[in-house]
């Protein structure tokens, strides 16, 4: 069942406190609870495929482009260490 299915079974059963307190109403509640929790991991497992996917087909259409158009890796600036002083503990001057 859909969050719209349960979201209106949960409206009905505020404005209702007779079928709030209802057991057959709690079992029912339990159970779909029961069902919806596997295909709500199972929904979760299958994002997490398909995010991996798309980012390795992302990843192969990149190299394709790279290599293509002759790109090279660039160097990172690295600044020499006696310049790497924290803006924090900076001198005064007057």
């Amino acid at each position: 069942m859909g969050e719209r299915g349960r979201g209106s079974i949960r409206m009905a059963v505020e404005t209702d406190p007779n079928l709030k307190a209802s057991q057959n109403f709690l079992q029912l509640q339990a159970s779909l609870n029961e069902v919806y929790e596997p295909m709500s991991a199972s929904r979760r497992a299958n994002n997490a495929a398909v995010n991996e996917f798309i980012n390795a087909v992302q990843m192969v259409l990149l190299n394709w482009v790279v290599f293509l158009f002759g790109f090279q890796r660039a160097l990172l600036f690295e600044a020499p260490e006696a310049e790497k002083i924290s803006p924090l503990y900076l001198p005064c001057h007057p």
